[in-house]
């Protein structure tokens, strides 16, 4: 059912790739645990709980889909499961047109790469 769901989804994913991965990484990291895969009617997410010394942090890794499909999801389930696992932060790592329409979050950084 989930291998259904991850086919009919991991379209609205492939976008948003980070360099480095491919659709097929990312599905493997779901598969082994490292990552949670959120299919949504018309979106998908991806999120991480990433253990930091003073906290637990539910990262938004990859979304993409119908807009209001993913802030509904992203101000609510997101909220709710970063809470059960007990993260104190939710992430979202992304390009910065995300900052336009999550409300309640705050720019904190930018991620820049440079090749060397």
């Amino acid at each position: 059912m989930m291998d259904e769901m991850w086919e009919s989804k991991a379209k609205h994913l492939e976008a948003a790739l980070e360099k480095g991965w491919s659709i097929d990484d990312v599905k493997a990291e779901v598969d082994a645990g490292r990552a949670q895969f959120w299919p949504l009617p018309n979106s998908a997410v991806v999120t991480q709980v990433l253990e930091q010394p003073q906290r637990l942090v539910l990262r938004v890794w990859l979304a993409g889909g119908d807009m209001d499909e993913l802030r509904f999801a992203l101000s609510g389930h997101a909220v709710d499961y970063a809470r059960e696992r007990g993260c104190s932060v939710i992430e979202v790592d992304g390009r910065k047109g995300w900052a336009r329409v999550l409300d309640g979050f705050t720019e904190t950084r930018r991620v820049l790469e440079m090749a060397v």
